[in-house]
C-alpha cells in the first residue's frame, strides 16, 4: 500500500505543480476541438452548396446547349429549304430557256428544211423544163 500511498502524493504532487496548467490545455484543446469542428461542418455544407450549384449551372448549360442545337437545327433546315427552293427556282428557269433555245433552233431548221424542200422543186421543175 506503501506504493499506492506514494503514487497518490506523486499525483498531488503533480496535480497541484501542473494542475491548472492542465486544466488549461484541457480547455484549449476542447475549444480547439469545437472550432475545429465548427470549421469542418462549416467547409462541408460550402462544398455540398458549391457541389448543388455546379450540378444546377451543368443542367442549364445542357438545357442551353440543346436549346440552341434546337435552334441551329432549325435555321439549318430553313437554308436548305430555301436553298431547294432557289434551286429548283433556277432549273426551271433554265429548262425554259433551253426549251426556248430548242424551239428556235427547231424552227430554224424547219426553214432551211423548208427552203431546201422548196430548193428541191424548183431544180426538179427546172430539170424536167430542161428535159422537155
Amino acid at each position: 500500500m506503501s506504493d499506492k500511498k506514494t503514487t497518490d502524493s506523486v499525483d498531488q504532487i503533480r496535480d497541484i505543480l501542473f494542475g491548472e496548467q492542465v486544466k488549461l490545455f484541457e480547455k484549449k484543446i476542447n475549444e480547439l476541438q469545437k472550432t475545429l469542428s465548427k470549421h469542418v461542418g462549416s467547409l462541408e455544407k460550402k462544398i455540398t452548396e458549391a457541389s448543388d450549384q455546379s450540378k444546377k449551372n451543368y443542367e442549364l448549360l445542357q438545357k442551353q446547349h440543346s436549346s440552341d442545337s434546337d435552334h441551329l437545327i432549325q435555321e439549318n433546315r430553313s437554308a436548305i429549304e430555301n436553298l431547294q427552293t432557289n434551286l429548283s427556282n433556277q432549273i426551271i428557269e433554265t429548262e425554259a430557256s433551253v426549251l426556248n433555245e430548242l424551239e428556235k433552233k427547231i424552227a430554224e431548221l424547219a426553214d432551211k428544211a423548208t427552203h431546201r424542200q422548196e430548193l428541191s422543186q424548183l431544180l426538179k421543175k427546172m430539170s424536167e423544163q430542161l428535159k422537155d
